[in-house]
């Protein structure tokens, strides 16, 4: 199973680079994302900049976050991904 580092990585990989997009501003699965997980995600990121340390209540709300975006993009919960640019790289192969 991925760390918790790895998870909040991916999480603040994917909302970087899909957050500045015009895609973004209208796909309703991303805005219901970022509005449900309106703590877990700046978790994410501050974890990934090494700007806090993870409390357990952190950890849960993390996981949480995880598993939301696992099942958003269709991915395995449980799965091990090194970064959101292999995950999309799963999904350019795969619609080949």
């Amino acid at each position: 199973m991925m760390d918790i580092e790895k998870r909040c990585e991916i999480i603040e990989q994917f909302v970087r680079e899909y957050a500045g997009s015009n895609e973004s501003i209208r796909d309703e699965e991303y805005i219901t994302f970022m509005a449900y997980n309106d703590l877990g995600v700046p978790l994410s990121q501050a974890l990934t900049h090494n700007l806090i340390n993870l409390t357990e209540s952190g950890k849960i709300i993390v996981n949480e976050t995880w598993t939301n975006f696992c099942d958003m993009i269709g991915i395995q919960v449980n799965g091990e991904y090194d970064s959101i640019y292999e995950i999309f790289d799963e999904f350019d192969s795969s619609e080949e």
